[in-house]
Parts: C-alpha cells; structure tokens; sequence
C-alpha cells in the first residue's frame, strides 16, 4: 500500500462532495420561502400599510426575480386588526402551520411589539 502524503488526502477529502453532487442538492430546497405580512386592511393605518403593502412587496419580488437561491418566494397577507392578541395568534399559526419564514409589518406599535416577542421564542426573523 503507498503512503499518501498528507497535502493528497487533505485534496481528497475537499473533492469528495464533488464526486456525490446528489449530497449537494440535498442540502438545497425547493420549499418556497414564505413572507407574513399581518397588516392593517381596515384601521388607521391602513394607508401606511394595508393592500398596498401586498402590492410592493410583491413587486419588490419581481424586482428581485422571484426565488432565492432556486426557491420561490410566496406572500401571505391578513388582517391583524391592530391587536396585539390577534396578531400573536397569526403568527403562531403562520408559523406553525403555513411554515412562514418571515414576518413583517405590523404598523401598530402594540402588534409590532408582539409579533417582534413571538419570532424571539421562534427563532424566526
């Protein structure tokens, strides 16, 4: 049996994923990546966020041609009545259930707060 010296296993052992690309796209995805936004669609701050929101980041999406590394990005919009109770709620089960990667918005500084505790404990942006 030769010696291998340590400079050809070291290169060896760099080249091995290389050889399996199947192990490489298996790390990879094509799960979508999924954006929550708990919005305002009949309050005060329905103009600052709302459908209109929907509507950007939407575009933003296109803008930004669509996927992530080959995942598609979808967006999920509803009405969090700015409660900070109703807002908890959805995201939980945004969470939980839809496999929302995301949250954003939150115009109300009461909803804001509570979807900023709940991604803490979710450890979800």
């Amino acid at each position: 049996m030769p010696n291998l010296s340590r400079r050809v296993l070291i290169g060896g052992l760099a080249a091995a994923p290389l050889a399996s690309p199947a192990i490489v796209r298996a790390q990879s995805s094509s799960k979508p990546i999924k954006i929550g936004l708990l919005s305002d669609m009949g309050g005060p701050y329905r103009d600052v966020g709302g459908p209109g929101n929907r509507v950007a980041t939407e575009m933003a999406i296109q803008d930004f041609g669509g996927s992530v590394l080959g995942r598609p990005i979808q967006v999920l919009q509803a009405d969090d009545q700015d409660k900070p109770d109703v807002s908890t709620s959805l995201a939980r089960q945004w969470i939980d259930d839809e496999g929302v990667d995301v949250l954003a918005d939150g115009a109300a500084s009461s909803s804001g707060l509570a979807i900023q505790q709940v991604c803490r404990e979710k450890k979800k942006i």
